[in-house]
């Protein structure tokens, strides 16, 4: 019974792992692309 639960926990945990480096990957791609807009912008300003 415990080795069981153990397994399901570890799949949950290593799921959650993923899951939120997939957002925070995410969330610095966003804030890069938002970077490199402002630059683009004060480029052209100049």
């Amino acid at each position: 019974m415990k080795p069981t639960i153990l397994i399901i926990f570890g799949s949950v945990a290593i799921v959650a792992a993923v899951f939120s480096a997939a957002i925070l990957e995410g969330s610095v791609n966003a804030h890069q692309n938002e970077i490199l807009k402002s630059r683009g912008e004060v480029a052209q300003a100049q």
